[in-house]
């Protein structure tokens, strides 16, 4: 569905899916692709490529346990639990088969979905994702982010830009928009959320050898780069 000066408009809803209310938009119209965001990302996490995506086809994002404006009993998390989330919401939609798209923790997700349900799934794209979450690194990095969770969340908001994103995107935006956005994203984040996803689905092992569906895979450890998000779209729209 598209406004009247061209700019996309989503239809949200939500779906019942165990102990949670899934929310979930979709947008355009077209073959479906699925966006699996990751920790503490909103639907603008994607820049450009929901409005891309969307001019040839169904986009359909979400907000699973712990963001947005899902509504759940509080109860632990795990990448089944999540999966399953994702794999509901596109039934509720009405599509039986698509594309995914996961970006870091959604990048497991998404893995985690094309494993169990391959017939599902139509092709898999994975960015700045993790194979395993207790491998050493990674393991350092998930504590002190649990640590700054409890103890500085704007330096906990820094470490995810710094994680998450690249040098050169965090570079362009310059110091006084990173403040302006972290300072804005403070009062809107799913704290307890956020908190819940780590020490949980984090520490499971993301790694499935039994996925079937055709995997582009970004690199485990290349930050998700906005400026480059509309040669992504062009690579979904294009099937390749």
């Amino acid at each position: 569905m598209m406004a009247s000066k061209g700019e996309l408009v989503a239809r949200t809803s939500a779906v019942n899916v165990d102990d949670a209310r899934v929310a979930y938009r979709l947008h355009g119209q077209g073959p479906a692709v699925v966006l699996v965001n990751g920790t503490a990302a909103l639907d603008t996490h994607w820049g450009p490529v929901v409005a891309e995506l969307g001019k040839q086809r169904t986009v359909i994002s979400l907000d699973y346990s712990g963001s947005g404006d899902t509504t759940n009993d509080g109860n632990s998390l795990c990448l089944q639990k999540l999966a399953r989330q994702v794999k509901e919401v596109a039934a509720a939609a009405g599509v039986d088969r698509f594309d995914l798209v996961g970006h870091s923790l959604g990048a497991a997700i998404a893995i985690e979905l094309a494993a169990t349900s391959p017939d599902l799934v139509r092709s898999l794209i994975v960015v700045a994702g993790f194979s395993w979450g207790a491998e050493p690194r990674l393991k350092l990095q998930f504590e002190l982010w649990l640590d700054l969770l409890r103890t500085n969340r704007e330096a906990f908001l820094k470490l995810l830009l710094l994680s998450g994103l690249t040098p050169t995107f965090v570079s362009m935006l310059g110091t006084s928009a990173i403040q302006d956005m972290i300072k804005a994203y403070v009062p809107l984040a799913n704290w307890e959320g956020i908190a819940r996803h780590e020490p949980h689905a984090r520490n499971r092992l993301c790694s499935r050898s039994d996925c079937h569906a055709d995997i582009r895979i970004g690199s485990e450890n290349s930050p998700f780069d906005v400026s480059t998000d509309r040669c992504r779209a062009s690579g979904i729209l294009r099937g390749s």
